[in-house]
């Protein structure tokens, strides 16, 4: 369907304001606060032989209106100690598709630690929960009923983190050991309430949509340097 070097929109244009609050409360705590609206448009959009008429524009090249919030917090109780919770929220609305992505929200929220109980030791960890949440149309006709699906699509991820840095010699040899493990499961409800039964017309078959199994995954990663300054 798609022929050359050139996609479907030969240029999109993404244009957006930013907004951003910063708080010095007490000394010991800072705030910031970021707002960023935006929305993509395409042009200059040139369809193909062989495109079917109704399929304009593919995924990254749609029409989109963004909100995006940012919050960031920074506690420092301690001269040594840093505590840094952070949060986000994001949804996407894709204005002129009746049929694919529809919507996506999207939230954030974690916390990093940061403590340095010497000069020559410093240590950090950290936690941060994610999840994605997006609903997708199909593109349905009168012979093919039973293309008539909806799917939400909902991911979610958990990652920890700990890491450390040694300062053996001072300005000539360090140390630094990281670890991460993340966890992550995707699901995917479909559903066509229209399907028809075997039988009815030659381009549709009696399948009713059903719910794939959940994705799930896990990851775990270990890495340790030593590092020699000349």
């Amino acid at each position: 369907w798609y022929r050359g070097p050139e996609r479907q929109a030969h240029q999109t244009d993404e244009f957006f304001a930013k907004a951003a609050l910063d708080a010095t409360v007490t000394d010991w705590l800072t705030a910031k606060l970021t707002y960023k609206p935006s929305f993509r448009r395409a042009n200059q959009y040139q369809q193909r032989l062989g495109d079917f008429p109704w399929f304009t524009r593919q995924f990254d090249q749609a029409d989109v209106d963004r909100q995006r919030m940012d919050l960031m917090l920074q506690f420092t109780p301690l001269d040594t100690l840093s505590i840094m919770p952070t949060g986000s929220w994001r949804h996407d609305d894709y204005v002129k598709s009746a049929f694919g992505v529809n919507w996506e929200t999207s939230w954030s929220a974690g916390i990093d630690l940061g403590w340095n109980p010497s000069e020559r030791v410093s240590l950090s960890g950290g936690y941060m929960y994610e999840e994605k949440d997006s609903n997708l149309t199909s593109r349905a006709t009168q012979a093919l009923v039973n293309t008539d699906w909806t799917s939400n699509m909902l991911d979610q991820f958990n990652t920890f983190y700990l890491g450390a840095k040694l300062v053996l010699i001072p300005k000539v040899l360090d140390w630094t050991a990281n670890a991460y493990y993340a966890t992550s499961i995707g699901t995917i409800e479909t559903r066509n309430p229209n399907a028809q039964a075997p039988g009815t017309p030659a381009l549709a078959v009696g399948a009713q949509a059903q719910r794939f199994p959940a994705f799930v995954d896990e990851s775990v990663r270990v890495d340790t340097k030593l590092s020699y300054h000349f």
